[in-house]
């Protein structure tokens, strides 16, 4: 079975065409999906296993937090790389996802 990182920051624009995607993924594929905690209530439907909470340092949405956060992001992404071992990921916008999106790169995930 492939495993299938879907990324996307804590908002409805964001979150809700993650749950398109999660919905409409083929039966062999293992969807987790990485959000921040203000996503965590647009996943209510899927099962709890698969939401991942990647947590920041900082929870205001500043500018100056984001840079603060990123490294922060980037080390929790590689663990997830490494214990989940995800096959692709697939990024849904907003910066939460840059982190994600390049330690997948790092790890020589498709994205």
């Amino acid at each position: 079975m492939k495993k299938l990182f879907l990324v996307g920051g804590g908002t409805g624009g964001h979150c809700i065409p993650i749950n398109v995607v999660h919905s409409q993924s083929p039966k062999n594929f293992q969807c987790y999906i990485l959000t921040d905690h203000r996503g965590k209530k647009y996943f209510s439907n899927i099962d709890s296993d698969n939401v991942i909470i990647v947590r920041n340092l900082i929870s205001s949405q500043s500018r100056v937090a984001n840079i603060i956060n990123a490294p922060f992001l980037f080390i929790q992404s590689i663990l997830y790389n490494i214990l989940i071992k995800p096959d692709v990921t697939i990024g849904f916008g907003g910066f939460f996802t840059i982190p994600v999106l390049f330690a997948s790169l790092l790890m020589r995930k498709k994205i």
